[in-house]
């Protein structure tokens, strides 16, 4: 997850909470650690309105990282990214909680879990890859278990075909469970933040 907004020339918007920005030159960072994909859903993505999150989107694609969980619209922001990765189909799906950072259908933004279309996405996905990993960025933040709303969330990803559900969004190192033979992860923590 790339939470903050890579951009040469920041416009914050209005809204409560802070704004995460920082340089394209950043990406290179993220190049040489040898991440190869980025999910783009979260909180921040709109933290500099559309011009920021295109410009993320830009850089990302620019340098060869592929990005999940984010569009040009909500309908390119909810397509999933799947690759074969040593004869292994892997799908991944990203969702963000509704603050101020979602798609819609003439906006860029993050892909926002809608329940009434996403669990039969999920379900449907699943019938195509091998294994399916779900990211999901909500929850409480620097709060390590899951709320009820957010374990009854994520146990239905699973429900539906995720293989591993893994949330963001706490900024800490959070529970694991294990239901029915999968893996929820309920906060990954921060690689750098700050």
């Amino acid at each position: 997850n790339l939470e903050f907004v890579l951009t040469d020339n920041p416009k914050p918007i209005q809204k409560s909470g802070p704004i995460l920005y920082g340089k394209t030159n950043y990406i290179h960072v993220l190049k040489k650690a040898g991440i190869h994909l980025l999910s783009l859903a979260n909180n921040h993505i709109k933290d500099c309105g559309e011009e920021g999150v295109k410009s993320s989107m830009d850089t990302c694609l620019k340098h060869q990282i592929d990005i999940v969980g984010v569009g040009k619209n909500i309908n390119e922001a909810k397509k999933p990214f799947v690759k074969v990765v040593n004869g292994v189909k892997i799908g991944i799906l990203a969702y963000a909680e509704q603050e101020f950072n979602c798609a819609n259908d003439t906006e860029y933004g993050s892909n926002y879990f809608d329940p009434y279309e996403d669990l039969d996405a999920i379900e449907r996905l699943k019938e195509n890859v091998d294994f399916l990993l779900v990211i999901y960025h909500g929850g409480i933040e620097y709060y390590e278990y899951p709320s009820p709303l957010l374990q009854k969330k994520c146990r239905k990803f699973v429900e539906k075909g995720a293989d591993l559900v893994t949330c963001q969004h706490s900024h800490c190192i959070g529970s694991i469970e294990e239901y029915k033979d999968k893996k929820i992860i309920y906060g990954q923590g921060n690689s750098v933040f700050g």
